[in-house]
Order: structure tokens, then sequence, then C-alpha cells
């Protein structure tokens, strides 16, 4: 049983251009470096612009006037704060309104064109899993300043940590550049998957896709989506929809296990100590500067002395083999941290709150577990300067709400 447009309103017509539009909205903020350079974005910004042409000369000047006070309101905020302007800032959130301009007609076919893609996306995934269980050897590595992947052709590109023996250590990234990011699809596309009534098969395949990204954070995001399935939907419900995760989840669960054992204890401790200190040493940071903010720089231990005891108190490993060093070195990897440390507490918190009032579906709990789903992942992936985040941010202040007899099941 599918949620569909009302017939007057094909949101076929357009899909895969609207689509390709997506795909280069994500790739452009949180995609592969590979295409990376000085100025990139504003040649990612200059191609969103022509493929939105259209949809931009129709939106509403209040909407324009909206997001340019937005962008300096930010740059004030941080000419206020005294800490550099990150000016890509505007950039990506320009990129953002060109992507939405697609949106804002009421028809909602964000929720069709966003199923199919991370759809898609699933099953690029899955056919991953061959790649790195039998073309391990043929893989190049490629690295991109602190960045390291391996690649099949410029196609698949995978990290080459932190996944199982029988992936031979690779976890796929997809197109972002990291499996932590990667999983946000996923995971969304599980959603998408329990709420559309897919088959056993299809729920099957979209937690098996979940898991192979072999991300801490998105084994815990998959529970959630699961989770709040269970409790925003409970008349949805179907029995084969939890038996198929459950027996998935029981399956797979040594190795989830094995995976934080390694993330939190061993081998790779740094990856998952790491993003828990970042919690606590961005909230000290936060407390001593609660209206304005602090450079995100502040918030990096090795520059602070405020913080540095409070990281080095989570730190389990040793002193000699610079693994610490590094962990103290490495920038604030907790998404909603950087975002109020960019916006302060008053408008930061505005923001994130108004995340879920937003309505590019006309189901307001779909809406709400999408959000949550990004929001759990941002806290171990800094995402928040990008025009993937910036797009939800003005979705939910200029998609007004929905009229629910323009979305009906048959």
């Amino acid at each position: 049983m599918i949620q569909h447009l009302e017939q007057n309103t094909d949101y076929r017509s357009g899909q895969n251009w609207r689509i390709a539009i997506l795909l280069i909205w994500i790739f452009s903020g949180i995609g592969i470096p590979v295409l990376q350079f000085s100025a990139s974005l504003f040649v990612w910004m200059g191609l969103l612009f022509l493929m939105c042409f259209k949809p931009i000369l129709r939106l509403p000047f209040k909407t324009i006037l909206v997001t340019a006070l937005i962008i300096c309101l930010y740059f004030i905020i941080f000419v206020l704060k005294g800490a550099p302007v990150p000016l890509f800032v505007g950039v990506a959130i320009v990129s953002a309104l060109f992507v939405l301009s697609n949106y804002l007609d009421g028809s909602y076919k964000f929720f069709h064109d966003f199923s199919r893609l991370c759809k898609g996306f699933m099953y690029f995934s899955l056919l991953s899993m061959p790649v790195m269980i039998f073309a391990g050897p043929f893989l190049t590595p490629i690295n991109f300043d602190y960045h390291g992947y391996n690649t099949l052709g410029y196609l698949f590109w995978f990290s080459p940590s932190g996944g199982p023996s029988f992936f031979s250590g690779f976890r796929f990234t997809g197109i972002v550049w990291e499996p932590g990011i990667w999983q946000i699809f996923l995971n969304i596309n599980l959603l998408y998957a329990l709420y559309e009534k897919r088959s056993s098969f299809q729920i099957f395949l979209a937690v098996v896709a979940s898991i192979s990204c072999f991300s801490t954070t998105g084994f815990i995001v998959l529970a959630l989506t699961v989770m709040l399935y269970a409790i925003f939907f409970i008349r949805k419900l179907r029995l084969n929809q939890f038996l198929v995760s459950g027996l998935v989840g029981i399956i797979a669960l040594p190795l989830v296990l094995d995976n934080f054992t390694i993330k939190i204890f061993e081998d790779q401790m740094g990856s998952g100590t790491t993003r828990i200190a970042d919690f606590f040493t961005g909230i000290t940071v936060l407390l001593s500067n609660p209206i304005l903010g602090a450079d995100v720089e502040t918030a990096i231990a090795a520059n602070n002395e405020l913080i540095y005891a409070v990281k080095e108190s989570f730190w389990r490993g040793n002193y000699y083999d610079g693994a610490f060093g590094n962990y103290m070195r490495v920038a604030n990897s907790n998404g909603y941290i950087i975002f109020l440390l960019d916006w302060g507490l008053p408008f930061g918190i505005l923001f994130l709150l108004n995340l879920f009032r937003t309505n590019l579906t006309p189901i307001r709990e779909f809406n709400i577990v999408c959000i949550l789903i990004i929001l759990a992942s941002m806290s171990a992936e800094a995402i928040s300067r990008t025009s993937f985040f910036y797009f939800f941010i003005l979705a939910a202040i200029f998609i007004k709400k929905p009229t629910k007899k323009k979305f009906f099941t048959y």
C-alpha cells in the first residue's frame, strides 16, 4: 500500500531530472572529495542554478529575502564573536534554496523522489558487497588530505578500515565521504520500506544494506529507525516487517557487537572515543559562549586548554604511538555541536526545534522520524555546514503546512 499524490499531480513528470539534481546536491555538500578544489562549491552552485533555473524564477521574493537575511545574520554573528567568517556556508545555503525550489509548490514530489533515490542507494550498497569480498586486491588506494580511500574504477569507493574480515576490512562509502553519512540514506530507505509496505524481501534488503556499512552510528540509527516507526506508526504495523528486521538483526548481532568493541575498546578506539568526547568538549565550549557561540577551532582540544583535560579524560589508549596526539588535534565531529557553535544557543536551538515542523511530505510523523535519523547521525558526523543539512532548515521555514487532500492511499 503506497502513498501517492492526487491523480492530477503526476510526480513522475520530470522525476529523473529532479533526482539528478538531488544527486548533485548531495555530492556537492557531503560527497567524496574527488572533485573538490578551490571554489568548487561555486561551480556546484552554478550547476544547480542552471538545472533548477525555471523553479528558481518562480521563487517568491519573500523566500529569497528571508534566505538572504539568514545568511547575513550568520555572517554578522561571526563578526560579533570575532571568528573567521566561513563564507562557504553562505554558498551552501544558496545551493540548498536552489534545490528546494523544486519542492515549494505543495505537490510533495520530494516524498517520491527521495524514496526512489534512497532505494537506488540501497541497491548500490548491495552491489558493493561482492566487490569488497572478491575484488579487494584490485582496489586502488587514493588519499585526499586526511581522507584515505580505496576505489574500483572510481565508481565504488571504500573506507580502508573498520569493516569485517570477510569484507577485507573495507566499508562502502557510497557517494559520500564517510560510511556514517551513507547510512543516513540507507536507514531512511528502511523507513520508506516500512511505511510504503514494501515486500518482506525489500525490507530484508534494506536492513542488510544498512548493516553492510558497519558504521557504529548506523547500527544505533538502524535500531532507532525501527523503534521510532513502531512508536509513530503503530496503526500501520505488520508482523512481517518486524519478523524480517528482527531476524536479520539477530543474525548480525555478533558482528554488531564486535564492531562496537573494536571502535570503543580496541584497535579503532580513537574513532568511538572521539565521538563521545566531542559531545562533552563541545558542550563545555558552548556553555562558555552561550549567546553567540564560538569559533569551531576552539572546540579542538589542542587549541583550547579549557577542554584539553576534558577530552583527555576519555582517552584509554597509549601515549607513545602518535594516536593520542591525533586524537587531541582532530576537529570536532559532532554536527549539531558545530551548528550550535556557529549560531549560538538562542538561534541554534530555534532552528533545530523548527526542523520538526518540516512539511516536505504531508505525513508529519514521517517528517519527524526523518529529522531524528539525520540528527542522530549528526552526533558523529560534521555535516551541519553543508547544503544537505541547510536544505531541511530552509524546508522547515518555507514549505507550508500540508493539506491531506493532496495525498491519499489506494
